[in-house]
């Protein structure tokens, strides 16, 4: 596909497969990525790697802005990458995923993400986009917004399989809870 912009998002709650359908739709459209998601888990892992509290919004908030999460955009999903390192691997680690509800929580980090969400659409401005809310707050006018879901248990179950797949351990009761806290917040 070639011409003028075009952005399609992706949302719903954690676990539904947003990463894998947003990826395989921008893989079959020949369009960029953007997965919102890990930009939230860098700024856990900035907010571990710093001592800082995950609820501290205006902290945080300035941290980020200082280490803004970018994207190696020359690969295929595009990496995580904080202070120049790629963090792809580490921002899907335990210590990362049982904070980053309460770091997408605070509403200054959130502004900092959309604004930094809508200028990675300016300078790539063919993607599906992927995150909460993608197609609610953050590209409202975008003319394909889908919505994900699925059970709680059924999410779990599948957030299980890819973690043991890729050699970690993880117990579905322990990311059904996760899971299930994530929702509340």
């Amino acid at each position: 596909m070639s011409g003028p912009g075009l952005v399609i998002t992706i949302e719903g709650p954690a676990g539904t497969g947003k990463s894998s359908v947003a990826h395989r739709l921008a893989q079959r459209l020949g369009l960029e990525f953007l997965d919102t998601g890990a930009m939230y888990r860098a700024a856990a892992l900035l907010a571990l790697e710093q001592g800082l509290s995950p609820d501290g919004g205006p902290v945080l908030a300035a941290a980020v802005e200082r280490t803004p999460p970018r994207f190696d955009w020359c690969r295929s999903p595009p990496r995580m990458m904080l202070g120049g390192r790629d963090v792809s691997e580490r921002i899907r680690e335990a210590d990362v995923t049982g904070i980053v509800s309460r770091v997408a929580a605070c509403p200054e980090v959130r502004r900092q993400m959309v604004v930094s969400q809508r200028a990675a659409a300016a300078a790539h401005p063919r993607l599906v986009t992927e995150g909460r809310d993608q197609g609610s707050v953050v590209f409202p006018d975008a003319p394909l917004r889908i919505y994900l879901d699925a059970a709680p248990h059924v999410r779990a179950r599948r957030r299980a399989e890819q973690l043991r797949a890729s050699g970690r351990l993880a117990t579905e009761l322990e990311i059904l809870q996760g899971i299930l806290a994530r929702d509340r917040i």
